[in-house]
């Protein structure tokens, strides 16, 4: 209760929209990120940056800051974290949660832009007394890149909030034999369903009533090729979409699925991607099947007791895994991750990582 929250006005383009906004064709928000990328650097956020910057300048003015915390994306955040600590001399630790230059996902239409980023990350970079990155790989790339801050990139990684899971034993659905798969989230880029439907449709001619034994369940929004594809495969009597709901009941849903399950997809700089889902699959203490390549992800799952992984592009591999989940169902021997073995991740612990880091920062002065 006692922390303050200014909110600021922003000539941001993506104010417009309003509500749950149903996501693009992948091809029209491919091109909606091209322009975006190209008009706006080193985002469309950028609007946002004189309006913040002067409301965080008369907060230090007017009362005693140790720190400045900037997280990205979105990268406007740390050009504006920069801003502040130059302006201030208070020590800025800047917070990766995807990489910078070294984005996957991040567009770069021309070289001019990609140099323009370049110099941007730099100026962060060297202005920051420390930078945290969600996982190893992200810490390796921006080591790479400026070698003579190494010592001072840490990894904290995502994680769960324990108010949510409350530390009971995972919910599990009555007595049924039916195995009940949850997907959370959204498809987009290389992240995509196709890989598991596939799956599920070649399990079909395998077992005529499957129907009756496996239920998936995604939940979020979802491009219109997601409901197409599960209607083209004819397996809509098994996976149902489900749109948009509030966090809370996002959390219902998990703890009373039997397993969960996500994807990366297979795409240059793969390896670096570790979505927040996962985490919070792991807070349930739920099997988890990750279709992902090799890196954070598979890493992060492989070190996790109910973690199930399979190759992102491997049909009859995840298809294998589906019925391994379901004969465990039946055999009522779903694993489950122990509640200590979670607790590395919990929000509280990670939390206390981060402000001993700042406190760190802050009394180097």
């Amino acid at each position: 209760p006692d922390i303050e929250i200014t909110a600021t006005a922003s000539k941001d383009p993506t104010r417009a929209a309003k509500g749950v906004v149903a996501p693009p064709s992948e091809r029209r928000r491919r091109a909606f990120s091209w322009l975006s990328s190209f008009l706006f650097v080193p985002d469309n956020k950028v609007g946002w940056i004189p309006h913040a910057r002067r409301a965080a300048l008369e907060i230090c003015s007017r009362k005693p800051v140790d720190a400045i915390l900037a997280t990205v994306p979105p990268y406007s955040a740390a050009r504006l974290g920069r801003d502040i600590a130059a302006a201030t001399g208070r020590p800025l630790v800047c917070d990766f949660r995807d990489d910078w230059v070294g984005n996957p996902r991040h567009v770069y239409p021309t070289a001019l832009h990609r140099r323009i980023h370049r110099t941007m990350e730099s100026s962060v970079i060297e202005q920051s007394a420390a930078v945290v990155t969600i996982n190893p790989y992200i810490a390796a790339n921006l080591a790479s890149r400026h070698p003579s801050r190494a010592a001072d990139i840490h990894v904290i990684p995502h994680g769960f909030d324990p108010a949510d899971f409350d530390g009971a034993v995972p919910v599990r659905t009555g007595g049924s034999t039916t195995l009940s798969l949850v997907y959370a989230g959204t498809f987009y880029d290389a992240q995509q369903p196709d890989t598991m439907f596939r799956a599920i449709e070649r399990l079909r001619r395998r077992r005529a009533d499957l129907a009756d034994v496996l239920s998936v369940r995604l939940i979020g929004t979802f491009q219109k090729r997601v409901p197409d594809l599960v209607a083209h495969l004819g397996i809509g009597d098994i996976v149902e979409v489900v749109p948009y709901v509030q966090h809370d009941q996002v959390v219902r849903e998990l703890r009373t699925a039997d397993a969960l399950w996500m994807t990366v997809g297979r795409q240059a700089g793969g390896e670096q991607i570790s979505t927040s889902k996962l985490y919070e699959y792991f807070g349930t203490r739920k099997p988890v099947l990750g279709l992902v390549p090799p890196g954070a992800a598979r890493d992060a799952i492989k070190s996790y007791s109910a973690g199930f992984v399979c190759d992102p592009d491997d049909v009859g591999s995840c298809r294998a895994a589906i019925e391994d989940l379901m004969a465990r169902k039946e055999a009522g021997s779903l694993p489950t991750a122990a509640s200590d073995e979670v607790a590395r991740y919990s929000r509280r612990r990670l939390t206390s990582d981060l402000a001993q880091l700042l406190d760190l920062v802050a009394e180097r002065r």
